[in-house]
């Protein structure tokens, strides 16, 4: 088998060479196993469930992650690797990282990036991937709190006034017609001060003048000291 040297990028070189930080997984699709890379100098297992987050991994090495589904290939010198089923570039400014792991092709993954941190998406909220294509508005409470959303733009609505109760919260999502917004989504969730919401707005399988929306609550979480990601 011809083997490709994986050259850096100037980018790649200007970035330290290892960092410590956690890292949280999602499967897009389908679980995923038997996917392989090196954490803390050891060759380890990935695993990523597509019906929640992982726990979070401890990582410790270099922020251009490489994964094989040949466990051996990473037992090679670098430069005698072959291309790698998945490269994640972690920014190294961050201290929990979300992947997200998207199916190119049958052992091809792209993999998204995202800060995962408290800092960034604190308990008693949600944050909204709008990835529909389309405009939508999100309207929360009963005085609701309205966010208007673009295509591809993410936010984070927090709800800071629940910091010390649990609360059913009314949630309803609107998407922008031609002339007036529709809503298309009612209920009410519930946040509390050890919890948080992720939210994906995608097109509707069989009508991409609609929308659906895929939701993934964490519970049980622990307030997160602020800590500095280390670069060594």
């Amino acid at each position: 088998m011809l083997l490709l040297a994986a050259s850096l990028s100037a980018s790649e070189q200007e970035m330290p060479s290892d960092v410590r930080l956690e890292l949280t997984t999602l499967a897009w699709q389908h679980p995923i196993k038997g996917l392989y890379y090196i954490n803390g100098g050891e060759v380890q297992e990935l695993k990523a469930y597509s019906g929640g987050f992982s726990m979070p991994i401890d990582y410790q090495g270099v922020p251009i992650i490489r994964f094989y589904t040949n466990k051996e290939s990473l037992t090679l010198p670098p430069e005698e690797r072959p291309l790698p089923n998945g490269i994640a570039k972690l920014d190294p400014t961050m201290k929990h990282s979300l992947m997200i792991f998207l199916p190119k092709s049958k052992e091809q993954f792209e993999i998204l990036i995202h800060d995962f941190s408290q800092e960034s998406f604190p308990t008693n909220s949600c944050r909204i991937f709008n990835y529909s294509g389309l405009d939508i508005v999100f309207a929360l409470g009963d005085q609701p709190i309205i966010q208007a959303i673009a295509p591809n733009e993410t936010v984070v609505i927090k709800q800071d006034e629940l910091a010390d109760q649990n609360k059913m919260v009314k949630v309803q999502l609107a998407q922008q017609g031609k002339e007036a917004a529709r809503v298309v989504y009612r209920s009410t969730w519930r946040f509390d001060n050890q919890s948080r919401a992720s939210v994906f707005v995608l097109p509707a399988p069989n009508d991409q003048s609609s929308v659906q929306m895929r939701k993934f609550v964490e519970r049980g979480l622990r307030f997160e000291a602020s800590k500095t990601v280390q670069s060594l």
